[in-house]
């Protein structure tokens, strides 16, 4: 268990790296902390929760309806802070639909929905570091 100094020290050194995400898999976990303009945030999920979403996106794999992230990085839905978003609930998507863009080596890149349909979910929110894989948007297909 890491008591209340080991995880200040963490917060000040992540503070000064260039890095938006911190991610760390811990026994008790996985604590993501993720750099905002106000500070720094952190999401806590236990390993029982950890392994049910785990189970959930493995049986989730197949699902025609899902995109997913072609690549690892930070996910944004839009294109800057404050503009409006690429997509949104609601909307339909053709394969060419940029839905939003993965910062990877402090590059943006643009991802197209590579299917049609209609938007039912996004499934991470704004901001999130994402792995290659990582299911980002739920399709009502037509």
């Amino acid at each position: 268990m890491i008591g209340a100094a080991e995880w200040e020290a963490l917060v000040e050194a992540f503070l000064a790296t260039p890095y938006r995400v911190l991610r760390l898999t811990l026994p008790e976990g996985v604590m993501v902390f993720t750099r905002e303009a106000g500070g720094v945030t952190m999401q806590r999920r236990l390993a029982a929760e950890e392994s049910e979403a785990a189970a959930a996106e493995a049986a989730a794999e197949d699902d025609p309806r899902l995109i997913r992230a072609p690549m690892s990085g930070t996910f944004y839905r839009a294109p800057r802070p404050g503009a409006p978003p690429f997509a949104v609930p609601g909307m339909r998507v053709g394969p060419e639909t940029v839905i939003g863009i993965i910062e990877a080596m402090k590059l943006m890149n643009a991802i197209p929905a590579g299917k049609g349909g209609t938007i039912e979910d996004f499934l991470v929110a704004d901001a999130t570091f994402v792995t290659e894989g990582t299911p980002l948007i739920r399709l009502a297909l037509p």
